[in-house]
Formats: structure tokens, C-alpha cells, sequence
């Protein structure tokens, strides 16, 4: 879509900051998914969460910035696209919700302030790049959760473990190299490997990989169930939820606007994340 290229965005920012005021939700908090990776980062077994996902749920979590790389970039942080000043989410959220475009305050410079988010167009951040071969060369257990695997250069990383690293995936649907459509067509010419370098559940050849199909959120509750984990899961999302309920003070104004909190969670099961 235009509206998410860089260059029209430089051309007309308005659109793209209409899409986000509809978008945004003042009392949205994480999942059970995100919170069973808080819990493995609680019991120092997670090397790295790799995720897509732009909403900065894993922030609201509790998991630790260092412990988590936002591939797309993130909501959280804007700088101008002129001289570069940093931004906070709130001043970028007072105005969009205004239905203002957020401008620098430098008064030399008045340029368009951008959300720290990849559009297309864009380089990946460098800190994505910078950390994939230590994490993945170190991974025991490979956690994929709710991807179509279809995105590049994301959806390669599940090719970056060793040949005898378990990979565990969760999602609605299983996607292998034989499923139809253009990206699995590249990712054949683009992979080294070629059907070996898919994930092999369904084949006589594999030996380890593993697929649960449903949400994330129902996965990763039954294999808290089987570590023994499912009460302290539970609670750890009941307390920080109460947390977040405290600490999510948002102005009057901005729930007054017709970004209104929505009534659904959102689903991890079609998000793109990697653990």
C-alpha cells in the first residue's frame, strides 16, 4: 500500500497518520503470548524474542528492551525527518489523535516527526542484523509463533539455527514449501537448501521439527500446562494487567476521539513473531 512507502510519506504524511489514529486503541495490552515469553525470560531461558509486530506490547509486558528486537521498528519512538530530534509516542499520539500531522518543535527545522516504524522503502534496523548469528548459533529451541513464514528477510531467520536445533511451531495454519503463492516461489531460489531448508513436519525426512495448530494464545497455554507453568502464566498477565490498568493514564481528550479502546484482544495468532 502507498501509504506505507517512505516515499510517499515524504510526499504526504497525512494518510498514514489517519490509518494510525484509527488504528490505535488507548487500553490495549498483551497476550497470554506475550506473556509466556516474559516468562521465559523470568526464568532466564530465553536467548532473544525477534518479533514484526510494531505495537509495543512486549514493552508493556515487563520484558526488557535488550531482550526483544522489533525487526519493523516500533510505535514507542518518532524522530523528525529533518534534523532528527527524538519524539515520544505521547507527542506523537497527542496530535494524531487530533488529526494533526506531528511536526518538530525546532522552529529552524518544522519537519514532519516520523514513528520509528520500517516502511517500505526502508532498511531494517541495524540492531536486527547486528544480533541474528550470536542468537541464533546459541538457540537450543526455536520458537515460532504465529507467522505465515511469508515476509522477507524475516521469515528466513528460521534458517539461521543449527541443523539439530528443535523447531517448535505455532500457528493457525502450516505453511511449507508446498504452499502455493509468489513468496514461497522466492523463498526456493532464495533459501540455500532448497526443500531441506523448509520446515519438514509432514515428511519422512524430519527429525525436528514440531507444529501445533491454533492460536498463540491457546498453544502457549497447553505447553505452559505441560511445564507446570499455566498458574504462574496466569497470574503473571492478571498482575500486570492490573499494573497496566493503573499506569495507562490517557487524557480525557484523547478517549474522547473516535479511536475508541477496543473490545477484543488481539489475536498473536496472526501476528509475525520468533522466539
Amino acid at each position: 500500500m502507498a501509504v506505507f512507502s517512505v516515499d510517499y510519506f515524504k510526499s504526504n504524511p497525512k494518510p498514514f497518520f489517519e490509518v494510525a489514529r484509527r488504528l490505535y486503541r488507548p487500553h490495549a495490552k498483551p497476550t497470554l503470548s506475550h506473556y509466556f515469553i516474559r516468562l521465559l525470560n523470568d526464568k532466564k531461558i530465553l536467548r532473544r524474542h525477534y518479533t514484526q509486530n510494531v505495537d509495543d506490547l512486549e514493552r508493556l509486558s515487563g520484558l526488557p528492551e535488550e531482550m526483544f528486537v522489533e525487526a519493523h521498528g516500533t510505535f514507542h519512538t518518532g524522530h523528525c525527518m529533518k534534523c532528527r530530534k527524538f519524539y515520544t509516542f505521547e507527542y506523537m499520539r497527542d496530535r494524531i489523535v487530533r488529526k494533526e500531522v506531528p511536526m518538530c518543535t525546532n522552529k529552524s527545522c518544522n519537519g514532519v516527526v516520523k514513528p520509528d516504524v520500517v516502511f517500505f522503502g526502508e532498511d531494517m534496523p541495524s540492531h536486527f542484523y547486528r544480533n541474528i548469528s550470536r542468537d541464533f548459533d546459541a538457540c537450543d529451541l526455536l520458537i515460532i509463533m504465529g507467522t505465515s513464514l511469508q515476509v522477507l528477510p524475516f521469515c528466513g531467520l528460521i534458517h539461521k539455527v543449527r541443523s539439530n536445533c528443535p523447531r517448535l511451531y505455532l500457528n493457525r495454519e502450516f505453511m511449507n514449501d508446498d504452499t502455493p503463492g509468489i513468496m514461497a516461489v522466492i523463498m526456493r531460489f532464495m533459501v540455500a537448501g532448497f526443500r531441506r531448508s523448509y520446515l519438514r513436519w509432514g515428511h519422512s525426512d524430519n527429525t525436528r521439527d514440531v507444529f501445533v495448530r491454533g492460536d498463540a494464545d491457546s498453544s502457549v497455554l497447553k505447553l505452559a500446562q505441560l511445564l507446570g507453568w499455566s498458574d504462574e502464566l496466569l497470574r503473571l498477565k492478571e498482575e500486570n494487567d492490573a499494573r497496566l490498568d493503573l499506569e495507562q493514564c490517557v487524557p480525557p481528550e484523547i478517549l474522547g476521539t473516535e479511536a475508541q479502546p477496543s473490545t477484543e484482544q488481539t489475536k498473536p495468532g496472526v501476528s509475525d513473531r520468533k522466539t
